[in-house]
């Protein structure tokens, strides 16, 4: 029972991290201000962590992150979205403490 378990537990990891995107250097390069959630997802898939800063019943703006890999170690990717669901930043963060 307990053999059954773990390997379903690790097809599911398996399977689930070959739906992840890789963030390249090139896929971030796409990324513009003015871009859609949809534009954003179709280059970097589902994000790590999204936040929503709301004024009453509003949103206001909406952040998305994604932690990735590079040369230079490992990052998060900071993108910030207007009340209309487009772009306003994409910054890319050193992450060092992950």
């Amino acid at each position: 029972m307990v053999r059954f378990i773990l390997s379903t537990w690790l097809a599911l990891i398996y399977s689930t991290a070959a739906l992840c995107t890789e963030i390249t250097a090139q896929n971030i390069s796409q990324l513009k201000t003015g871009a859609s959630k949809a534009r954003v997802t179709a280059l970097l898939g589902a994000p790590w962590r999204t936040v929503q800063y709301n004024d009453l019943d509003r949103t206001e703006n909406e952040i998305w992150e994604y932690r990735g890999r590079d040369e230079k170690g490992e990052f998060r990717l900071h993108i910030e979205f207007d009340a209309q669901g487009l772009v306003t930043l994409v910054k890319k963060i050193s992450d060092p403490h992950r």
